[in-house]
């Protein structure tokens, strides 16, 4: 307050109207998260009603899985030791 020469009470002013500000910006943020939720939910609705659909959302993420984790090296088998050896202990 001393820094910019302010009363206690123009400080306070300032204070309350930043507060009034935030709080008027929370409402329409809360709004319009809102309505973007009632928007995905029409979608997914939408979405469960019909089969056709659903089976193309799960073609299109396995081909992106196939698309990220579809280069794997194969593993070879290694070689196990034989029977006989084994048994050859006893």
């Amino acid at each position: 307050m001393t820094k910019f020469k302010l009363s206690e009470i123009q400080a306070q002013a300032i204070l309350d109207l930043r507060l009034a500000r935030l709080t008027g910006l929370a409402p329409q943020e809360v709004e319009t998260e809102y309505a973007d939720l009632e928007e995905r939910i029409g979608e997914l609705r939408l979405l469960l009603s019909d089969e056709a659909r659903i089976d193309g959302v799960i073609k299109e993420e396995l081909l992106e899985l196939k698309q990220i984790y579809g280069k794997a090296t194969r593993a070879v088998p290694r070689s196990s030791p034989t029977r006989a050896s084994s048994s050859s202990r006893t």
